[in-house]
């Protein structure tokens, strides 16, 4: 689990799952799977068992496992609708914005590469890739996986940027050698 900002829903929606998913889960392992101190999730355990969304039993050798009631099986259900509802629109936002800044770097630049940083998010950009590439086909757009590839000599002489994820999600970083010539910019700075 990614330990970046969860919300209060996002942690009853993330204990819920990993008890329904394991109900000898620890507490320390819900803190681990979390990010949440050890502290946080007893609090949240007990106000779970207070609504009745979660039941506590003891077994032997010291152990305590933790089962859904029916109330917290439909809260789980509700929780994940919204869950999943919340973080789509968050990928939409992303992919307009994505999409916004290629519209403008195309305003100075004739040809964008785009970095694809290699994980998850690549299937991100490669949508927002193809929903550009239809509305503006004459452009020139090219998705690149290995930084080595990019030709900075060509790619220089057509007035070229190369465009990227950065690795931690905060601009500023660089993804080409020093000596590159392209200029280089994250999708996600607000102004290129």
């Amino acid at each position: 689990m990614d330990k970046l900002a969860i919300t209060e829903g996002d942690k009853d929606y993330i204990i819920l799952n990993e008890i329904d998913a394991r109900q000898d889960i620890s507490q320390r392992e819900l803190s681990n799977k979390t990010g949440l101190s050890l502290g946080t999730v007893n609090l949240l355990l007990q106000k779970m068992i207070r609504d009745g969304l979660i039941k506590m039993e003891i077994v032997p050798a010291r152990r305590v496992i933790y089962m859904l009631t029916p109330q917290g099986l439909a809260e789980k259900a509700r929780k994940t609708v919204k869950y999943i509802r919340s973080h789509y629109h968050i990928i939409e936002e992303t992919k307009n914005k994505i999409y916004h800044q290629l519209e403008n770097c195309h305003r100075q630049y004739n040809q964008i590469l785009i970095l694809l940083p290699g994980n998850e998010l690549d299937n991100l950009l490669c949508d927002v890739y193809d929903e550009y590439r239809a509305e503006y086909p004459d452009r020139k757009l090219q998705l690149i996986l290995d930084p080595c590839k990019i030709n900075p000599n060509k790619s220089a002489d057509i007035r070229s940027i190369v465009l990227y994820l950065p690795a931690d999600g905060r601009p500023g970083q660089t993804m080409l050698p020093a000596d590159c010539p392209i200029p280089q910019a994250s999708l996600l700075d607000v102004a290129i």
